[in-house]
């Protein structure tokens, strides 16, 4: 359990700080996933206060909703925050919410990352991030490519009812585009359901040769599918086990976190084996 010195917050100063105002943000700022509930006398201690100073702060965020009083001694955050909050969630662009984790996911790999969602049977280019190398794609935002034949498009298809993806790909054609491409449902179906069961994509050449794509799921509040990003990269050495697993990982808490910002509530996302991220599509192994 966290003592008062552990969870201390540092109270700004400056000649135009409204001290009381700082302090009731700092009493909110205590509470974690992890912290959820506290006393007042934890409260007063960490944001350095007097007895009767927080006191009389915690009432007036009782009082607002801001907080909850829920026994005689411990307070938590109240309904009146956590509403605003997911209202302000709730209003954020897609794009936007996801801008900064990819932007740091392509440079903590050096690999392009790209966000996109499905438009009929394509999938639709929100966003793209290059690698700062001399290899990258002319793939541009607004660009729409087969779902049937991306990393993406099977990430957003996997959790679809098969009757779905049957009505959906009535009167549309399954192209290949290389030798591995499925091009037929029977052989979608089965990419799917591996995808289902993997939770992510590994595709090798699926739709371009020498492309690499690692691709994972964008969900919202619901539990849904509403995108998926994915890494791309040429040619990666599928016996590097433990690079590709890195690369998992990552991709795997970028996704997290940004389906997170859209409301889900999932703490606990499925993680791969080690050395599962290495079968990729295409491989004989």
């Amino acid at each position: 359990m966290d003592t008062a010195t552990d969870i201390a917050l540092p109270l700004p100063q400056g000649r135009y700080i409204v001290p009381a105002l700082a302090q009731g943000l700092a009493v909110l700022s205590l509470f974690t996933r992890d912290r959820t509930t506290l006393t007042a006398t934890e409260i007063g201690a960490a944001v350095g206060v007097s007895r009767t100073s927080i006191f009389r702060i915690l009432q007036t965020l009782v009082a607002m909703r801001f907080v909850e009083k829920i026994d005689e001694r411990r307070f938590r955050l109240g309904p009146a925050l956590l509403t605003r909050g997911f209202a302000y969630l709730a209003s954020l662009d897609l794009v936007q919410v996801a801008r900064v984790p990819l932007e740091q996911l392509r440079d903590v790999t050096g690999h392009a990352t790209q966000l996109a969602v499905m438009d009929g049977t394509d999938i639709l280019y929100l966003a793209r991030y290059a690698a700062r190398s001399p290899l990258t794609s002319n793939i541009e935002v607004g660009t729409r490519l087969p779902a049937h034949a991306t990393a993406m498009g099977r990430i957003m298809l996997m959790e679809r009812p098969r009757d779905d993806i049957r009505a959906l790909f009535e009167h549309a054609p399954l192209p290949g585009f290389t030798a591995i491409t499925p091009t037929s449902m029977d052989a979608l179906f089965e990419r799917l359901s591996a995808d289902r069961a993997r939770g992510y994509v590994l595709s090798h050449s699926d739709f371009e040769p020498g492309v690499d794509s690692l691709a994972l799921p964008v969900r919202d509040s619901t539990g849904a599918i509403v995108a998926a990003i994915s890494l791309v990269g040429h040619d990666w050495n599928a016996s590097d086990r433990a690079a590709l697993d890195r690369l998992m990982v990552q991709a795997q808490a970028t996704s997290t976190q940004i389906s997170q910002w859209l409301g889900w509530q999932d703490s606990e996302p499925t993680q791969p084996a080690a050395g599962h991220a290495a079968h990729a599509d295409g491989e004989t192994s």
